[in-house]
């Protein structure tokens, strides 16, 4: 998870002041989606329509490009100075990358401490005066002598029985080794993240082949799965999402394409051009 940075003088900056109320609200849901995606600042002008329910929003963004907070670019519009106050793509996915090796590394120097610790006691335990061990043994050995005396003196049973053992228990059943559950696919993971669902388990290889495991496909499948669910559509439809992802498009009405003027998808468009991938 990344956290996005805002000044504690936001409020009162000038710029601010002029985007009005729906405009801050616009600007913000703005930065926590570029945090949220690693998008370097980029918003699709498609993505806009949907980063907060209020009417017309690209009026809204206009207004954000007028006092300067966010700049025009091909396909929609880029914070302004957004790299110079928020971590690139490549710092947080680098940050993670470390994290994860030093928690691998700690890991096993842990379980070297344990495994010497265990050693170390059993030595220790092992250490025995000669003298002990052998009052030990012969204490046992007289014990099991008196015990097999005492059994067949008092034994009700002719000699050519074995009386059952009073204290004998059935044997329990060992266990099986559990076998390890499959890993969940990363595209059924992603699925899940943004429908807070799980598709059916039917559905899991046809989307694992069609999206892959490349990080900019699953993130291209998390955005469909987000809008098309926003958009109030059937979140088990797992067919017409992969439709979309087929074309390489995120959902949106006709209606707000016609409202606001939008060349369909034109967004997604550029963004995948700039991950240099053939749409």
């Amino acid at each position: 998870m990344t956290w996005t940075k805002i000044d504690d003088q936001f409020y009162d900056h000038p710029k601010v002041v002029a985007a009005g109320p729906l405009g801050i609200a616009l600007f913000v849901c703005g930065l926590s989606y570029c945090s949220r995606h690693l998008t370097d600042g980029f918003i699709s002008a498609v993505q806009v329509q949907r980063l907060i329910d209020i009417d017309n929003p690209g009026k809204v963004a206009e207004r954000l490009v007028a006092v300067g907070l966010w700049e025009r670019r091909d396909g929609g519009y880029q914070v302004h100075d957004y790299l110079d106050y928020n971590p690139s793509r490549a710092r947080v996915k680098a940050t993670r990358q470390a994290r994860a090796e030093a928690g691998r590394e700690g890991g096993l120097r842990s379980g070297e401490a344990r495994r010497k610790q265990a050693e170390e006691e059993e030595e220790a335990n092992g250490k025995q005066t000669p003298s002990k061990k052998e009052a030990k043994t012969e204490a046992k050995t007289n014990s099991r002598s008196r015990s097999r005396s005492r059994s067949r003196s008092e034994s009700p049973f002719p000699k050519e029985e074995t009386p059952p053992a009073a204290n004998a228990h059935p044997r329990k059943p060992k266990r099986k080794a559990k076998t390890p559950k499959p890993k969940t696919p990363k595209a059924v993971k992603v699925f899940r993240e943004n429908a807070h669902r799980y598709p059916p388990k039917a559905w899991y290889s046809k989307i694992t082949d069609a999206v892959g495991e490349k990080p900019v496909d699953l993130e291209l499948w998390g955005q469909i799965v987000l809008t098309y669910i926003g958009l109030g559509w059937n979140p088990g439809n797992v067919k017409n999402m992969l439709a979309y992802y087929e074309k390489r498009e995120i959902p949106v009405t006709k209606g707000q394409q016609k409202a606001n003027g939008l060349e369909p998808h034109a967004g997604i468009r550029q963004w995948l051009a700039d991950e240099g991938v053939q749409a």
